[in-house]
């Protein structure tokens, strides 16, 4: 059995288990959801480059943790090619507009895919096949939530300026202070905060009390002209404190410029 994937008419056949991926599968436990053994990877304008979601459950049986947002960045980055081998990846790419990288862009017969990733973390000490992993911890949930919301913007930027271009945030996190949310509605930085099932649009800023210091350098308002469900979603999990991982995964969809 072979995944099909669709470009515009151009059709590219994966398999569905494929070779080992080099990228040093582990043997940890990992929950995210099974998927069916026949699954679609579309490519064109109406759905994304890739299946993303896909992606992520396929990843988390090959690594269950990372050392570094670099190493989760780069993982994804090669199981994608290796998905789908005419996928040129780059990481690190400059963007369109001159300033700052998008993460990871995948291109494919003139249709791009911009991915942006985020790996916020909890201190988690473990050793996985004789691999020892230290996450140091993440404070600052207030900036590290706008930054998650800053990246929408930008991937919505990057889609309104390469027409027919998808565009993705991952947020990979062991800290369930995000998707559980701020103890408080009235936090500084509810406008960004990540808490399960609320949705994100329209102008996001923070409150009239937040300190300078906390706003230096993202002072700004952040405009979303879309809307965005957020939906965390089981990765993996691991028997030591702060061992469950939880992935939210934000689909920017493709501006269609009307030629009429």
């Amino acid at each position: 059995m072979r995944f099909a994937v669709t470009l515009s008419l151009l059709k590219l056949w994966v398999r569905p288990e494929g070779p080992d991926l080099g990228l040093g599968g582990d043997q940890h436990s990992a929950t995210a959801h099974q998927r069916p053994a026949m699954r679609e990877l579309y490519l064109g304008n109406s759905q994304p480059m890739v299946d993303l979601p896909e992606a992520m459950t396929r990843l988390t049986k090959l690594r269950s943790i990372f050392h570094s947002e670099a190493d989760f960045q780069h993982a994804l980055a090669w199981l994608l090619h290796e998905m789908v081998p005419s996928l040129k990846v780059r990481l690190e790419h400059p963007a369109p507009w001159g300033k700052g990288a998008v993460d990871i862009l995948a291109r494919a017969k003139g249709c791009e895919l911009a991915i942006e990733v985020k790996y916020l973390c909890r201190r988690l000490e473990t050793t996985i096949d004789g691999e020892a992993f230290l996450l140091k911890q993440h404070s600052a949930h207030d900036v590290r939530s706008y930054d998650v919301c800053r990246d929408i913007e930008r991937m919505e930027r990057f889609v309104s300026e390469r027409p027919g271009a998808h565009a993705a945030v991952i947020v990979l996190s062991n800290d369930h202070t995000y998707w559980a949310g701020p103890r408080s509605d009235n936090t500084c930085y509810a406008d960004f905060a990540l808490r399960d099932g609320r949705s994100l649009t329209g102008s996001l800023s923070w409150s009239e009390r937040t300190g300078a210091g906390t706003m230096r350098g993202r002072a700004q308002a952040i405009e979303l002209q879309g809307k965005y469900h957020i939906r965390w979603q089981d990765y993996s999990c691991m028997q030591e404190p702060s061992g469950r991982f939880q992935f939210l995964y934000i689909a920017i969809p493709p501006k269609i410029h009307s030629t009429g």
